[in-house]
């Protein structure tokens, strides 16, 4: 009984963390498909010439974010 008792919980256990990790994933996709986003704005924001400053300025900021982000993630 205390044998079955424990794989339930094992494989309960095992279900939460891949249940987990797939979030993670998701997570990970979202983040990427976002940063590629802001990657392709800023290279053709940079190849116009009379892109205004200001517009540089929020694609620089949000950039920085992105690296501290994954500087962040890099560390766990």
């Amino acid at each position: 009984m205390i044998a079955t008792l424990r794989g339930l919980l094992a494989c309960g256990l095992l279900a939460l963390c891949l249940t987990t990790a797939a979030f993670a994933q998701t997570d990970v996709e979202k983040t990427a498909e976002q940063w590629d986003s802001v990657a392709v704005k800023a290279e053709q924001s940079v190849e116009e010439a009379d892109t205004p400053t200001s517009e540089l300025d929020s694609l620089r900021e949000r950039i920085v974010n992105y690296r501290s982000e994954f500087e962040a993630a890099r560390t766990l």
